[in-house]
């Protein structure tokens, strides 16, 4: 393991070198699982738990949509902003943000 974040309802994820990234419930249950190629060097639960990002070895960060309710776009139009597009905008494009292909 190479990160663990504590989540607002006491969740928890964490990353690893092996590319899994991994969140929790409070209670221990499994929520998600992400496998990944490469090394997973941090990742973060939006506060809504609405979205997942995580950054791997190599450079790249990742958004996993965690629910559908539009947190993704709005997450990948103000990385857009950043100029970040062209690391996440694969990604993004999944999430249909309308500034992730600038």
């Amino acid at each position: 393991m190479t990160w663990t974040q504590l989540e607002r309802d006491g969740g928890v994820v964490t990353a690893g070198v092996d590319g899994a990234v991994i969140r929790v419930g409070p209670d221990g249950a499994l929520r998600q699982r992400f496998e990944r190629a490469g090394a997973a060097t941090w990742a973060a639960a939006a506060p809504d738990g609405s979205a997942l990002a995580t950054g791997h070895a190599d450079g790249t960060v990742r958004l996993e949509p965690l629910t559908t309710d539009g947190a993704l776009r709005r997450a990948c139009d103000a990385i857009a902003l950043f100029g970040e597009q062209a690391r996440v905008g694969a990604y993004c494009a999944a999430s249909g943000s309308t500034t992730s292909s600038r």
